[in-house]
């Protein structure tokens, strides 16, 4: 019989929180452009309120240009978390469809892959474990990304999936290993375990 563990997920490591100044800021703006825009709304009301008309409109137009700078900001620098984020998205993506141009661009040519279904050493053996895998699944969803930095040209991420398609495990955690060969190479994987596998209390099993 399986365990509790095997059928509900367990606590997932964590990774390092975010700057500050990424999720208000240079990340999708939202947040931090919305808090100026409300600020700046703040300010009107309560200004409004103590009969000061002019210095009202000038508190909103205020909150209302930070917030357009944060926002515009915000489009215009690409974060190593964003950036880190959309790769391992393609990533899942090209696996689990056996597109192998994609993988091909986003594999390092001596990417491992670690697991009790199956293991393989290059570039080339993960692509044609994909193939074979691809066939089973009829539907694939991302759920979550995290990502965790190591370094200037070292990162990993973790992703959650759920799968359809015969038997394979429902929802499972993976780890995706990246690295830059040189500072202005692009991103590539580097490693691939499973963290968690619906089912399996060991997914890693006896693989080198």
């Amino acid at each position: 019989p399986m365990t509790l563990a095997q059928i509900f997920e367990p606590p997932i490591p964590s990774v390092a929180p975010t700057p500050w100044i990424e999720t208000w800021i240079t990340g999708s703006g939202m947040p931090g452009a919305a808090a100026a825009l409300g600020l700046g709304v703040l300010a009107w009301i309560i200004l409004s309120k103590a009969d000061k008309r002019p210095h009202a409109w000038a508190a909103l137009a205020t909150g209302a240009l930070l917030s357009a700078a944060v926002f515009i900001t915000a489009r215009a620098v690409v974060t190593q978390r964003e950036t880190l984020r959309k790769h391992a998205r393609d990533f899942i993506d090209a696996a689990v469809t056996a597109d192998a141009p994609t993988l091909r661009q986003l594999l390092h040519p001596d990417a491992r892959v670690r697991t009790r279904f199956g293991s393989a050493t290059s570039r080339d053996q993960i692509i044609t474990l994909s193939e074979r895998a691809a066939g089973y699944i009829t539907a694939h969803d991302v759920r979550e990304v995290r990502v965790d930095p190591r370094g200037a040209q070292v990162a990993r991420t973790q992703v959650r999936l759920s799968l359809d398609g015969g038997q394979l495990p429902r929802v499972s955690w993976w780890a995706l290993d990246w690295q830059k060969p040189t500072p202005d190479a692009p991103w590539v994987v580097t490693g691939i375990e499973p963290i968690w596998i619906q089912g399996f209390e060991n997914p890693i099993g006896n693989a080198p």
